[in-house]
């Protein structure tokens, strides 16, 4: 992870940090480095419960639900790397999983690039 940018989840929202976006992020979270999970767990686990989701998720899933999320909406991949702050793309494809929705948004492309004038 680049030391420009990096994502942080947390009560405030998805924000990019070190991009002139951290003012979303609560400050508490905002300079957190992978050795602060515990003081970011306990409230995170708290929003679970708050918002009814019975999943034994990670503050870390977030990044991954985001990475998904931004390519669903059609962001470019190296501008979810960007936002990210990955200096290599790889990183920033293992944080993206297809889903149904991409998948038949490419299916419909490509019959479109085949078939349609």
């Amino acid at each position: 992870m680049g030391t420009a940018q990096r994502a942080c989840g947390g009560p405030g929202g998805l924000c990019a940090v070190g991009t002139g976006l951290k003012a979303a992020c609560p400050a508490s979270t905002a300079g957190a480095g992978p050795g602060d999970g515990a003081q970011r767990r306990r409230p995170f686990k708290q929003l679970l419960q708050l918002a009814e989701i019975d999943k034994n998720a990670r503050v870390h899933d977030t990044r991954h639900t985001a990475a998904t999320l931004l390519l669903e909406q059609g962001v470019d991949i190296r501008m979810v790397q960007a936002v990210f702050g990955h200096s290599r793309l790889t990183t920033t494809k293992r944080y993206t999983h297809i889903t149904e929705t991409l998948a038949i948004e490419a299916a419909g492309r490509m019959g479109r690039a085949l078939w349609d004038e």
